[in-house]
């Protein structure tokens, strides 16, 4: 049987859900973390009420960020034209040259200045079976 799990929450409620599921998958080796940027001048989105003053590529950033330094994945690009910006993922925004081009390991970086690196849950999932 080839069948990878791994846990995946969509967050809507912060901060408390949100720091429930880092609590909870830091143990299990992480999860896919997903809190939608949502889309410029509807800072009225729940998931955004706290980080209104960011726009969404900025809560994007922080997000991954926070994600990759706790060892979980974060939903964000899936073709690499284009990001999320809400639960319909046809609703996309496309990536602007600058953000398309920028260096993914750099934003990446955890707070402590070392890299987030390492394989992709599903491949560490694999291996480790």
């Amino acid at each position: 049987l080839n069948t990878v799990a791994f846990p995946y929450w969509e967050v809507w409620t912060v901060p408390s859900v949100e720091l429930r599921f880092f609590s909870e998958v830091d143990s299990v080796g992480g999860g896919v973390f997903v809190c939608y940027p949502g889309k410029a001048g509807r800072e009225a989105e729940r998931q955004n009420s706290l980080l209104k003053e960011f726009v969404p590529m900025e809560r994007l950033k922080m997000r991954w960020r926070r994600a990759r330094c706790r060892g979980s994945a974060f939903l964000v690009v899936g073709n690499g034209h284009q990001r999320i910006q809400n639960e319909y993922f046809p609703d996309t925004a496309p990536l602007t040259a600058e953000e398309g081009s920028s260096d993914p390991l750099r934003a990446a970086r955890c707070l402590r200045g070392r890299l987030a690196l390492g394989l992709s849950l599903a491949r560490r999932r694999q291996q480790a079976w």
